[in-house]
Order: structure tokens, then C-alpha cells, then sequence
């Protein structure tokens, strides 16, 4: 790789952001909106929906409303029946009616991690963002609004199965 040329490399990256910002604001797309149609590959879930409903029900729930897929879609990208992806947007509704507001987030999970049925939802979720983003079982348990004590259970019982 070749040195950096510091002021050169400042500029282009100001200006990559620049041009990033003013493509998420003339589109109305969220940053993971823009990577996955930048990358045209990966959907991406922020932490931060994983409160007041089960894990898969928050995915559902923002899969459908924030990122306009279809049940049909979010069944074959989950790897799901089309029946349970339904009950699961019907249940989240009924729990919160209101769609997720747009945040910027710290931690993403790709929706890539839940197509393997042998762990559960959160047992995937919670291994990912353990072995990936390198974070505690506290760091999870503050950011999915879970007890501690379960998301050791959670993993424990994710390793076993694999």
C-alpha cells in the first residue's frame, strides 16, 4: 500500500461523506438503506430495535416498515415460513403499533446470521455480537435490554449447539 498523503486523503474522505449525507437525505434512506444499496448484498438490523418485543418479531417489524420488504421477501431472507413471518409482524403491531424511528446505531446485525435454523434468533444474535463485535455478555444484555444471567444462558446454549 502506498504512504497516505494526509491532506489528500482527508479531502477525499470529506468528500465521500459529503456525497454519502446528501444521497441519505435526497433518497430519505437510513445509513444501513444506503450500504445495502451501495453493497446491493447484506440487510443489516440496528441493535437498538431489539427492545419492548422478541427478537424476531423487532426484525419482522423493521424489515417491514423501515425497509419496505414484502413478507414474501423477509420470509426467503430469513429463511422462515411466510406464515410465521405474518404472525410475527401482526404480533409486533399489536405491541407496538408505532414504526421504528430512524437511528443512527453503533452495532448492526446482519439478517444473514438468523438463515441458519439451528440457533434460535437471539442465540444467533447474541453470538454475533459476542465472537464479531467482541462485546461482553453485559455489553448485550444493556444493549438488547435482556438480563444478564439470560444472555449467558443464550450463548452457553448457542455453543452447545454448534
Amino acid at each position: 500500500m502506498k504512504p497516505l498523503e494526509f491532506n489528500r486523503d482527508i479531502e477525499d474522505f470529506t468528500q465521500l461523506k459529503n456525497l454519502f449525507l446528501k444521497v441519505k437525505k435526497k433518497y430519505n434512506l437510513s445509513t444501513p438503506e444506503l450500504i445495502i444499496k451501495i453493497e446491493e448484498k447484506e440487510l443489516l438490523v440496528p441493535i437498538e430495535i431489539f427492545h419492548k418485543l422478541s427478537s424476531l418479531e423487532a426484525i419482522v417489524k423493521y424489515l417491514k416498515e423501515n425497509l419496505n420488504l414484502s413478507v414474501k421477501e423477509i420470509a426467503s431472507k430469513l429463511n422462515r415460513n411466510e406464515k410465521t413471518i405474518y404472525q410475527a409482524y401482526s404480533s409486533s403491531n399489536k405491541k407496538l403499533p408505532e414504526k421504528f424511528k430512524e437511528l443512527e446505531s453503533k452495532f448492526y446485525v446482519p439478517i444473514s446470521i438468523l438463515t441458519e435454523r439451528k440457533l434460535g434468533v437471539l442465540e444467533a444474535i447474541t453470538k454475533f455480537l459476542h465472537e464479531s463485535s467482541k462485546l461482553t455478555f453485559s455489553e448485550i444484555s444493556r444493549l438488547l435490554q435482556r438480563d444478564p444471567r439470560t444472555i449467558w444462558t443464550v450463548y452457553s446454549r448457542a455453543r452447545r449447539k454448534i
